[in-house]
């Protein structure tokens, strides 16, 4: 997303990146599209930037999907660790 807006990342921003969405998955709202205001978060955060970033569309596009694929683990999580105990 960022080559795509012409910014061109270091390994400083890379590492930030991490940092952040590392933090913020643990707490990001058990919401559908919960992480799309965590993905406009951390790019605006780390590329020092406003709004929402041009190409944001193809993230929005697949989101519906990826969505189904965690709530999908997230279950499937839960339901193994409530057989475990």
């Amino acid at each position: 997303l960022a080559i795509l807006n012409g910014i061109e990342p270091n390994i400083g921003q890379y590492i930030l990146l991490v940092f952040i969405a590392t933090i913020g998955s643990a707490g990001t709202a058990p919401v559908p599209s919960a992480s799309l205001v965590l993905i406009i978060t951390a790019y605006n955060t780390v590329f020092n930037t406003t709004g929402t970033p041009e190409g944001f569309s193809y993230i929005l596009a697949i989101d519906w999907f990826m969505d189904r694929l965690r709530t999908t683990l997230n279950v499937t999580g839960d339901a193994v660790v409530s057989g475990m105990v």
